[in-house]
């Protein structure tokens, strides 16, 4: 499976939407605008810092981040189509988005999900965030990147599809 990753453009940023949207009507049940005003207008809002996955000519997720401080990047909107999960999409989009953020010179990444959803507070423990707090049934991570240096998930994709 080849994943490949571009940034949201005009074209498809519906599909972003629909992705990220299903992605919260799974986990609360539905999905209310007012709560998440940012989804309305991605480009808008995120610009360049929106990507979305690709698995040939299908969108298999999007991710969006932000720069909350001269140092400081906010990975936020991440989700994996439902059909995709638990194949490796999802680190791999971290990873790509890690890596973009780094390559623009931020020294830390934060982020937060919903203290219910067990499965995705794993799944970021798993790419090495760690917990920095909880607040108002909010996880808060954060991932120091002057303290990594491990190889992208993309990479072991490649070195293992080549075995």
């Amino acid at each position: 499976m080849n994943v490949r990753f571009t940034k949201l453009d005009k074209e498809s940023e519906k599909e972003a939407k629909n992705i990220i949207i299903s992605g919260l009507e799974e986990h609360w049940g539905s999905y209310d605008p007012s709560f998440n005003p940012d989804i309305t207008n991605l480009l808008k809002t995120y610009g360049a810092n929106c990507l979305t996955a690709w698995i040939e000519d299908l969108m298999v997720g999007a991710g969006c981040w932000y720069q909350k401080d001269m140092k400081t990047a906010f990975i936020c909107r991440m989700s994996v189509h439902s059909k995709f999960r638990n194949r490796n999409i999802g680190s791999l989009m971290l990873s790509e988005i890690e890596q973009r953020i780094k390559n623009r010179k931020y020294q830390t990444i934060e982020l937060e999900t919903t203290s219910e959803w067990k499965k995705v507070i794993r799944f970021y423990l798993k790419n090495g965030y760690r917990i920095n707090r909880e607040f108002n049934g909010d996880t808060y991570f954060i991932k120091d990147l002057t303290l990594t240096n491990r190889p992208r998930a993309d990479a072991h994709q490649q070195v293992a599809s080549k075995r």
